[in-house]
């Protein structure tokens, strides 16, 4: 299988389960951790042995070794946080995309330059009017 490097953006619960989960994945390499603090991006790249260990979002998603970046960050930035892989070029996924407003559901539906490269197992809406 083509070696797929993945990076994850954020610590958190979500993050530990789907580091633990990639590892059963043919052909995905966990190359680069992102967390908003050194110590954090640290502690959970030596935990899942992870090389990269960046203590900033926006190293995370300009890591060269970096092809597709999960974001797991609270659902309130997943618009920021997808947003920021796709501009570094990068490929994004979630777990849950939460759409907060009809402007970021027509922007990332196919407003957006990077439409169509957002891999989301789950997509909520709120507050939107029918």
């Amino acid at each position: 299988a083509e070696r797929v490097g993945w990076g994850i953006l954020g610590t958190g619960k979500i993050a530990v389960k789907f580091a633990d989960d990639l590892r059963h994945v043919p052909g995905a390499a966990l190359t680069a951790v992102g967390s908003r603090s050194a110590d954090t991006a640290e502690a959970f790249g030596r935990r899942f042995r992870i090389p990269h260990r960046h203590a900033s979002y926006v190293a995370l998603v300009n890591d060269p070794d970096v092809d597709l970046v999960y974001v797991s960050s609270p659902q309130g930035l997943h618009a920021e946080h997808v947003r920021l892989a796709l501009e570094a070029g990068k490929a994004a996924d979630l777990a849950i995309w939460n759409i907060g407003r009809p402007a970021e559901l027509s922007y990332w539906l196919g407003g957006s330059p990077c439409a169509g490269v957002i891999q989301a197992g789950q997509w909520r809406t709120r507050n939107l009017d029918a």
